[in-house]
């Protein structure tokens, strides 16, 4: 699963999940939100609304241990290392 496009925002995760990371059921369902959630960080790059932390939060219903293992994963995305 991948984050989608969409008009006005630079992407958002897939319909149907409701961004809250209590709605999976299994852990890989969990790790596609990580992954759309880091995709969107690294693809907003620095258009990405400031804080961040906050920002990922809201947009994909995570918590906070959980955005800031998506913001790692753009970071590793990115070729940084954290």
């Amino acid at each position: 699963m991948t984050a989608t496009k969409t008009a006005g925002a630079l992407a958002t995760p897939p319909a149907g999940n409701e961004g809250l990371t209590g709605s999976y059921s299994s852990p890989e369902a969990l790790a596609s939100l990580y992954d759309a959630a880091a995709e969107w960080l690294v693809e907003a790059g620095h258009d990405a609304p400031r804080p961040v932390m906050p920002e990922l939060k809201r947009r994909f219903g995570l918590s906070t241990g959980e955005a800031i293992k998506a913001i790692k994963m753009a970071n590793e995305m990115r070729g940084l290392s954290c």
